[in-house]
């Protein structure tokens, strides 16, 4: 989602995270647990959605690219993630999980 991480980023997924938020200058807005991101405002997941679905084309270019490279005979396997903030606000969103050679 920032040019730092995206396409390739070798470092921690906390570096990354951290990275992403600066970018959409958010940083401030969060919290680091052992494990997850506590956001304070709803506006802060709003920016984050809005910059992953301005990220979404390239990626969605990237994954082509990478199946015609493939075969026709490659399935991209998707799930999709409901991500649920304290204000009721839901975000749900699709991201590419797996890739079989068939």
């Amino acid at each position: 989602m920032c040019a730092d991480t995206w396409p390739s980023y070798t470092g921690s997924a906390r570096k990354a995270s951290e990275l992403i938020l600066r970018s959409i200058k958010c940083f401030e807005d969060t919290a680091y647990g052992k494990t997850k991101i506590f956001i304070r405002s709803p506006q802060t997941l709003t920016l984050l959605e809005q910059a992953r679905s301005a990220k979404l084309p390239q990626v969605v270019l990237t994954i082509q690219r990478v199946s015609s490279t493939l075969g026709p005979h490659t399935i991209i396997a998707s799930h999709t993630h409901t991500l649920t903030h304290s204000h009721n606000c839901s975000l749900t969103h699709s991201q590419p999980h797996t890739l079989t050679q068939l």
